[in-house]
């Protein structure tokens, strides 16, 4: 049964290959790169490696355009792939991490479309957040400038990789016509009683004087951004209920596709926790130095335990926050609360689970808190016909101690209350970065809607995203808050499902060769290691070094920039350099010795199809396949079965490797499939007549064609002028 199931998905594959239109569109357009001189070069050289590229960009660019729009259609009925990458924070510039990433979801988005889907490949940036800001300080520019340009900067850097991203849908964070729907969702969540105020104790960063949730410290109490030891601080602040959803987020996970989830279930239902339960919340008297006491019954044996953790982390902010103040339980003692703090860091990560998010954020360059604090009304929400509530333009920010730089801007500040119409102010606090992220794969659906944050019979055709590719670290955090909104946008009846992302595929790292001295720990350049013994030693001392590989950083001097190896060895290269060897679950150790087989492999492609055109002759004088080539029949009709078989073979298995996303698979078939036929010792009268063979090779090109379109499309041009049977649509 599974045998016959291949067979059926390898002829559909097959089908559909024939069909792709990729090389054969820009055929049709501009004619190919050795007619400029009349001859097809015989060897591959890597400056006609980057001529092919610099001559085929535009025509890929106009093609993918096109696609793209093709998928938009509301006219287009077919089967739709929406394929996601993670969008970047936009600093300025591209990192290896980067090129990786959206590799990876350009050859699902270019192979899906040869399999004859509509395509949904979208861009776009997650521009709001500190580290605008702290550079806009530091270079005394606005941060809305600064994002701007970085965003100009790096589109130009993406679009030169040969990505088919659909940049008609793209969106950018910081966009008022995006951040109107983030507050529009955050009023929805108000109306429902899941957005509210709160004063407690919450986490502050000292460096970047703002507050955290609990989720973006570190096991050792450092803030995951600047890396500061975080203090505890008395604040007033605004959170999303999450815990809420928890038992829906939790269910929601057996919706997803398991085999490739994977590990991922399992850190989402460590973080959701057990939802069986109750939570009470109790008001304490102003007498005691508490804001609040939270008890958990849960269903479980150890619940007394558990109860005995949550009394005892109240304790002893109690007894911290006034010296003077008496416990009002037995297990006050200054033992207990020793206890209490170990098992407070023992068991963090549970107490973590059962709090709600806090989004607050005593920061600029976010978007703003849509509340309205009035004298008599209380908080009043902005009504939504005011939306959005805009950033005033500043032109110099100051840090203020952690006080909101929002706080200082007087016109913007002082407003009317919507109810009473008196004196009010606004909330100068801004959201959490990643409320921003949570759902703007919905609006890259209708990105420029005008009336609603996307279209719900849009979300009906195109939801769920199929593929989600990004970072690992990002698979607890980014992806739990995701899943919370879409899960509440679907108890509107915005959208047909719960979970937003039907696949998940969480890239590996790409790590650099850093070198460190062993005495001492300090890392240096490359330009400072001596490597010509068989140890490499510091140039200037002669001390011994520690080589490995580790996450590409400035201090330790191990990043690569794209744009040297892009200069030098070209995209497609770059491309299949990232693909190769390495499951993309996996992290990859950087080093340009991976070229050299990658440039071998591209040589030898381009040798098997500089040989055919040879064996074929100049297209005038290619002879009909009719005519005798001293051939048995009989013979060249088994050789057509030998190499249909195999090529079969390959196809079949590009089709599993492909849809389980293991990329080595899928590079290491196309090689086998090249010189198979060549080990073979395929003769030249069989080559050169075996319609077999020539379908082989063109279905070898069309396979390359979604990891180096660039160079497949010169590959292809080449076929097609010496082509002389109907085997596929030249």
């Amino acid at each position: 049964m599974e045998s016959a199931r291949s067979l059926a998905q390898c002829r559909i594959l097959l089908r559909n290959c024939h069909r792709c239109r990729l090389m054969q569109s820009n055929i049709r357009v501009a004619r190919c790169i050795y007619s400029k001189t009349g001859v097809w070069t015989p060897r591959l050289t890597n400056e006609a490696r980057l001529e092919i590229e610099e001559y085929w960009r535009p025509n890929i660019q106009r093609h993918d355009a096109e696609k793209a729009q093709e998928a938009k259609a509301p006219t287009c009925e077919k089967t739709k792939f929406y394929a996601l990458c993670m969008f970047p924070y936009p600093s300025g510039n591209l990192h290896l991490g980067h090129v990786r990433v959206y590799t990876l979801s350009d050859v699902m988005a270019r192979y899906q479309q040869a399999r004859g889907k509509a395509v949904i490949h979208p861009m776009g940036w997650d521009a709001f957040g500190l580290p605008a800001e702290n550079a806009a300080m530091e270079r005394n520019v606005r941060p809305k400038d600064w994002t701007y340009s970085n965003i100009k900067r790096m589109k130009q850097q993406l679009q030169n990789l040969g990505l088919s991203f659909d940049w008609s849908r793209e969106v950018a964070t910081c966009d008022p016509e995006y951040y109107k729907w983030t507050q529009w969702i955050f009023l929805k969540m108000y109306e429902k009683g899941l957005a509210f105020q709160k004063k407690g104790l919450v986490n502050w960063d000292p460096v970047d004087m703002t507050v955290l949730a609990d989720e973006q410290i570190d096991d050792q109490g450092r803030s995951w951004r600047s890396g500061a030891v975080v203090e505890q601080k008395y604040l007033t602040q605004w959170f999303l209920r999450t815990t809420a959803f928890s038992e829906s987020l939790l269910d929601g996970l057996n919706e997803v596709d398991s085999s490739l989830w994977r590990d991922i279930i399992k850190l989402q239902k460590n973080w959701i926790s057990e939802c069986k339960g109750h939570r009470v919340d109790f008001r304490i008297s102003q007498q005691v130095k508490l804001l609040h006491c939270t008890l958990i019954f849960q269903q479980r044996r150890n619940m007394m335990p558990s109860i005995e953790l949550f009394i005892l982390f109240c304790q002893y902010y109690k007894s911290s926050s006034s010296s003077s103040s008496s416990s009002s339980s037995s297990s006050s003692s200054s033992s207990s609360s020793s206890r209490s703090r170990s098992r407070r860091r023992r068991r963090r990560s549970h107490i973590i689970q059962l709090n709600d998010w806090l989004i607050s954020r005593q920061r600029y360059w976010g978007t703003p808190i849509p509340m309205i604090h009035c004298g008599s009304c209380g908080a009043v929400p902005v009504p939504y016909d005011s939306l959005p509530v805009k950033l005033p333009d500043v032109d110099q920010l100051i840090r203020k101690g952690g006080r909101s730089p929002l706080a200082d801007n007087q016109t913007w500040l002082h407003t009317t209350c919507p109810q009473c119409g008196g004196a009010a102010k606004r909330e100068t606090d801004t959201m959490d970065t990643f409320v921003d992220s949570t759902w703007y794969f919905l609006r890259y659906l209708d990105s420029t809607n005008q009336h609603m944050a996307f279209d719900p019979n849009l979300a009906k055709k195109y939801m769920p995203v199929d593929l989600y590719i990004g970072g690992k670290e990002h698979a607890v955090l980014h992806l739990y808050f995701a899943r919370f909104v879409n899960h509440f946008l679907h108890s509107l009846g915005l959208l047909p499902g719960r979970e937003p992302f039907r696949n998940l595929l969480t890239q590996g790292m790409v790590n650099g060769r850093s070198y460190r001295v062993k005495a001492t720990g300090r890392y240096i350049p490359v330009d400072q290691v001596d490597l010509s013994g068989k140890k490499p030693v510091e140039r200037e001392t002669g001390a011994e070094l520690i080589t490995e590989f580790e996450k590409m950083s400035k201090s330790k001097y191990n990043g690569v920039d794209p744009q040297d190896v892009l200069r030098e060895f070209g995209i497609d290269s770059t491309r299949l350099c990232i693909l190769s060897n390495v499951s993309p679950h996996s992290d990859r150790n950087w080093s340009n010795d991976v070229y050299k087989g990658v440039l071998t492999w591209q040589g030898k492609v381009w040798t098997l199809i500089s040989n055919f055109r040879q064996q074929q002759g100049s297209v005038s004088e290619v002879s009909p396949a009719s005519e005798s080539c001293g051939l048995a029949t009989q013979d060249l009709a088994q050789w057509d079965r030998n190499i249909d078989d195999i090529r079969n073979h390959i196809i079949n298995n590009l089709f599993v490797s492909s849809n389980r996303f293991t990329f080595p698979l899928l590079t290491w078939e196309i090689p086998f499939f090249s010189y198979r036929a060549p080990r073979q010792k395929v003769p030249a009268d069989v080559s050169r007549e075996s319609r077999a063979y020539e379908r082989a090779l063109a279905d070898l090109v069309v396979m390359v064609s979604p990891m180096a379109p660039h160079f497949s499309s010169e590959l292809w041009a080449g076929l097609r002028s010496c082509a002389k049977h109907d085997s596929h649509d030249w």
